[in-house]
């Protein structure tokens, strides 16, 4: 007698329990080609003898499934402030505090009263839905102490633990420069301001240059105008964890570097952009006096600007800088022959307007 399915079962004494006993199918494999066919049959018909049994070939191969095959892994995922966010196994009878236990439970700033779970909207119409899921609010004690909890999970249900409204991890500032108490400074309030931190710092030393001042967000210069000659019109700038106050000190000097022959910090007095070049030596052969600029107190920068021949220095305040860069060496010098052309042209129509105004 030849090999059959029901006996090649008997002779792997028998299915087992998990098995899925409603189809299988033989693989087998055509005569002539290389291809398979697949040939289906329910397991619990063969065993029980009510239909035929089915004869095996030459290099047959018979798949009977497990029950866990035929379904999807269930799972739940929760996520928020819990210690190990995730998607996890799902398991019948699982409660809400369950999954928050094998989630690691809740963080320092979990918003405990206020757990929400996501679960799916069951709607079989074949019309097209705007519900699309349930929300479930529970409140669920901090310690998880309530074993005999009614909300119990189902899969796929999404669970989520908000952040505390109020909570917020502590964050400093750095303040630095001509303060009375430098230090890294606790953030106090949401609406705190650098006036407020200076404050708290004991004010400003004889020798600050509280115009100046100076404040770093993810090191970059914040532009604004904390000390405004009229307070009315100073800004009020909010801080935020991790930016830097600079308080500079007042200095009645201005420094000139660079592409100049004598480097140095002069004197300050009401002079004119060009005079602290004049008196710093002028300007080398290798200096390159259009790309001057001025660096103030503050940290900004102001370049020179020029419009034809005509050129606008920068003001000069005290603590500036003056900094003559050096002349790239494959710039060329002078205007070349369509500058001078242009400005040329230029001129030209002033003139001729000129003449036509005075008539």
């Amino acid at each position: 007698d030849g090999l059959t399915v029901l006996k090649l079962i008997q002779k792997a004494n028998g299915i087992r329990d998990e098995a899925f006993i409603n189809r299988a199918y033989i693989k087998r494999l055509l005569q002539g080609n290389a291809e398979r066919a697949f040939v289906a049959f329910n397991v619990k018909d063969i065993l029980s003898g009510t239909v035929a049994d089915i004869p095996l070939f030459r290099d047959d191969s018979v798949v009977i499934s497990t029950q866990d095959d035929m379904k999807d892994i269930l799972s739940f995922t929760i996520g928020g402030n819990v210690r190990n966010p995730g998607t996890y196994q799902f398991r019948k009878g699982i409660s809400l505090e369950d999954a928050i236990f094998m989630a690691g439970g809740f963080t320092n700033d979990a918003a405990n009263h206020k757990v929400e779970i996501s679960r799916l909207e069951k709607n079989k119409a074949d019309t097209l839905a705007n519900q699309l899921l349930n929300l479930i609010k529970v409140e669920v004690d901090a310690n998880l102490a309530n074993a005999s909890s009614k909300t119990l999970l189902e899969p796929l249900d999404y669970v989520f633990v908000p952040k505390l409204l109020n909570y917020q991890s502590l964050g400093s500032v750095k303040l630095r420069g001509e303060v009375l108490y430098t230090g890294n400074y606790a953030l106090e309030r949401r609406d705190e301001t650098v006036q407020d931190v200076i404050k708290r710092a004991g004010g400003i030393s004889p020798n600050a240059s509280l115009a100046n001042a100076q404040v770093f967000r993810n090191n970059l210069r914040v532009a604004t105008n904390l000390f405004a000659d009229d307070n009315a019109n100073a800004e009020k700038f909010l801080l935020l964890p991790n930016d830097s106050i600079f308080i500079p000190r007042s200095e009645p000097f201005v420094e000139v570097k660079g592409a100049v022959f004598n480097p140095q910090i002069i004197s300050f007095n009401s002079g004119r952009f060009t005079e602290y070049i004049s008196d710093a030596g002028g300007v080398t052969e290798n200096g390159n006096l259009r790309r001057a600029y001025i660096q103030y107190p503050n940290g900004l920068n102001k370049k020179i600007r020029r419009f034809l021949f005509i050129r606008s220095y920068p003001k000069v305040i005290a603590g500036s800088k003056i900094i003559v860069p050096e002349r790239n060496p494959n710039e060329k010098r002078g205007l070349s022959i369509l500058e001078i052309s242009t400005l040329t042209g230029t001129f030209a129509t002033l003139i001729s307007l000129i003449a036509v105004l005075r008539r």
